[in-house]
């Protein structure tokens, strides 16, 4: 008799934890389902962000690319300008610099002109010099 109300009581568990195990699994495909459709809903989210980063990345990098091909003209343009002025001034420099050299020639010409002149006028005096003492010697022994 023990025996047997002890049999009844484990079937009545058996089927209360049955029941219950039925109703859990009921609860948990709900909560599962649940959590699915939050998990998918999380999904898409991220992913459609994530689309629209990759499009929003293209647009940035496409205006980086812009600004730097636009920046690097216009360093360009300033280096070409620069060169274009250093060029001018060692010109200028290598002008000057020759004209420097050109009259410093033409003193020296003319310094050299004078002085030919001169020492022309001092032979030409000194030959005077010597042919009238000559003459004058000439003469004393002559006469």
């Amino acid at each position: 008799m023990v025996n047997n109300l002890m049999g009844k009581a484990d079937e009545a568990m058996k089927k209360h934890e049955d029941k219950n195990k039925g109703e859990s699994m009921v609860i948990f495909d709900r909560i599962s389902k649940e959590k699915n459709q939050a998990l998918m809903d999380g999904v898409w989210i991220v992913w459609t962000m994530q689309r629209e980063l990759g499009r929003y990345a293209a647009k940035v990098q496409d205006t980086l690319n812009g600004k730097k091909d636009h920046a690097r003209r216009v360093l360009e343009k300033f280096l070409a300008a620069s060169m274009e002025a250093f060029m001018a001034s060692v010109f200028n420099d290598w002008v000057a610099s020759w004209m420097s050299i050109l009259e410093e020639k033409r003193a020296l010409e003319t310094e050299d002109e004078r002085l030919t002149k001169a020492m022309k006028k001092q032979k030409l005096e000194a030959r005077r010099t010597v042919d009238k003492n000559l003459g004058a010697a000439f003469g004393a022994a002559v006469a």
